[in-house]
């Protein structure tokens, strides 16, 4: 998977991620209507995981300098870096 990303905050970097599952996970997120975002500060990443079609995940994967940590919202989420503070909200319809 090959991603960029750019801002105050981020890094343009091209990443290259190999992602492993257990059988099923992309099935549990549809089942659940869930997705994760997750925060590494060994990697500065934060990934953004939720279901495509047939069993296959959509992953986005952003640089980010320090990401701190994560606090869920009732439209969205927090992502907490070295300098900022940013939101994240969930735009798409209920049901989409």
């Amino acid at each position: 998977m090959k991603n960029t990303a750019d801002s105050a905050e981020t890094k343009s970097e091209k990443v290259d991620i190999d992602f492993t599952t257990s059988a099923g996970f992309s099935s549990f997120l549809v089942e659940n209507k869930i997705s994760l975002a997750v925060s590494t500060y060994q990697t500065g990443s934060i990934f953004l995981i939720g279901p495509e079609k047939e069993d296959k995940l959509a992953i986005e994967v952003i640089k980010w300098k320090r990401p701190m940590g994560l606090c869920v919202s009732k439209d969205g989420f927090f992502a907490g870096g070295k300098y900022q503070i940013w939101r994240f909200n969930n735009i798409l319809p209920a049901g989409a």
